[in-house]
């Protein structure tokens, strides 16, 4: 007992492997948590923390000018209209606690490429972001579908809605492979999907 008790002295355990500083809070950072943080308990994560990425796929972080821009936009075409039809309180309630920006496309084993997905109703990832551009409607237009989308399954997970609504398409919704199936969305609508 006496051996084990002086293994462990100060003097052996060396330097700490542990960062106790924290990093200085950026412009950008500031913006996103007065814009999403503080108003609807949203954490932003655009810088690279590989561990809440999937490992699996070949990803690249966002730049900042292209988060900054996306995250402006979102907060235009997605949080604030919820707010303003169904209050704050709705919002805030339903929406994930995680937005997730990761820069590139994430491509997936049958060809397909996932724009969004949403993970157990607490974060939506988005996808593209590097391909961000103000100016370019169809991308501005991916992005709105996109975020509605995603927070659409949050919807769908968190609040009861009537089981008659999987009877709209019967068998023609096949899971997460449907939305590969019908290119256009004419083709899709006609089937009610």
């Amino acid at each position: 007992m006496l051996f084990s008790v002086s293994a462990c002295s100060d003097d052996d355990l060396g330097p700490s492997i542990f960062d106790p500083s924290t990093e200085e809070l950026t412009e950008l950072d500031l913006w996103m948590q007065a814009n999403f943080t503080k108003p609807y308990n949203i954490e932003v994560l655009y810088k690279w923390l590989d561990i809440e990425s999937d490992m699996a796929a070949t990803l690249v972080p966002p730049t900042e000018d292209n988060a900054a821009g996306l995250a402006d936009v979102l907060k235009k075409i997605w949080c604030l209209p919820y707010v303003n039809i169904a209050g704050n309180d709705f919002f805030c309630k339903l929406a994930p606690k995680q937005l997730m920006f990761i820069g590139s496309s994430r491509y997936n084993s049958d060809g397909t490429v996932t724009k969004g997905s949403a993970e157990g109703g607490r974060k939506i990832i988005i996808y593209e972001v590097n391909q961000f551009d103000r100016t370019n409607a169809t991308r501005l237009k991916r992005y709105m579908k996109t975020i509605h989308h995603e927070f659409g399954h949050i919807l769908n997970q968190t609040k009861p809605y009537t089981t008659d609504f999987k009877e709209i398409t019967g068998t023609l919704y096949v899971g997460d492979s449907c939305w590969d199936t019908y290119k256009t969305d004419a083709s899709a609508l006609q089937v009610g999907l």
